[in-house]
This record gives C-alpha cells, sequence and structure tokens, in this order.
C-alpha cells in the first residue's frame, strides 16, 4: 500500500474522479494493490492502473464538490474500510452524521482563532 496526501509526487496534486490521462501518471508505475489519498475531501475509489485507489473523503470539512466556492460543508465524518481477501483488495466507503451545533459550540469553547469564522462554515 502507498498512502499520501495529494499523489505520490506532490503533497498538493489534485486527483479528482472524472480525470485521466496525465493526470493519472504519478499514480502509476508503484507495485503495490492500493493507493490512498485525499487532498480533495471528496470521497470516492477507482482502479489506477493494477491499484484500487482510495480517497476516504474529510471527517470535518466533507463536501460532495471540488469546485465549488464556497465548497457546502455536509456534516458527515467520511472514512472508508478496506480489506484484503484472497488476494484481492477492497473498499467500503462509509459516512457517519454528526450534529453541526455541537461541532460549532465545541469550536467556540476550544479557544481557536477564528472560531465563528469557521463554525460559520455549517448551514444548521
Amino acid at each position: 500500500m502507498l498512502l499520501f496526501h495529494g499523489s505520490p509526487r506532490s503533497y498538493d496534486d489534485v486527483l479528482l474522479p472524472e480525470l485521466g490521462g496525465e493526470a493519472l501518471e504519478p499514480f502509476l508505475g508503484h507495485d503495490v494493490a492500493l493507493l490512498a489519498g485525499g487532498h480533495t475531501h471528496l470521497q470516492w475509489t477507482r482502479r489506477i492502473g493494477d491499484a484500487l485507489y482510495v480517497n476516504p473523503g474529510s471527517v470535518g470539512i466533507s463536501y460532495d464538490r471540488f469546485d465549488a466556492e464556497p465548497p457546502d460543508l455536509r456534516p458527515l465524518a467520511e472514512w472508508g474500510l478496506v480489506t484484503v481477501a484472497d488476494g484481492t483488495v477492497a473498499a467500503e466507503l462509509r459516512q457517519v452524521p454528526y450534529a453541526v451545533e455541537d461541532v460549532q459550540a465545541a469550536s467556540k469553547r476550544s479557544g481557536r482563532p477564528y472560531a465563528d469564522e469557521w463554525a460559520a462554515q455549517w448551514s444548521a
């Protein structure tokens, strides 16, 4: 398995489900069965070469479109469960809803800088 943020080449690379061609080059040529990355906060999976690519999404900043400005945040903790059975790698993408109001209140209590602005990203 090979784990990374944007791609094996760069923290900042962006891979979206619809991309192909040159955009896939950083992901090819690795002798692994599983590629797992993120950066886009989009939950999806597909085959790239001989490997299964998994983007498990995001726990705290989940959205369903990368190009929306600002993104429409969803109150979901996203994650992926990867299994290997009989030499086959598979991934199940999962989501757990959470109460936005609880996250907003915890942020404001935390003392973090810009807590109000951060909490306002979600519409309750």
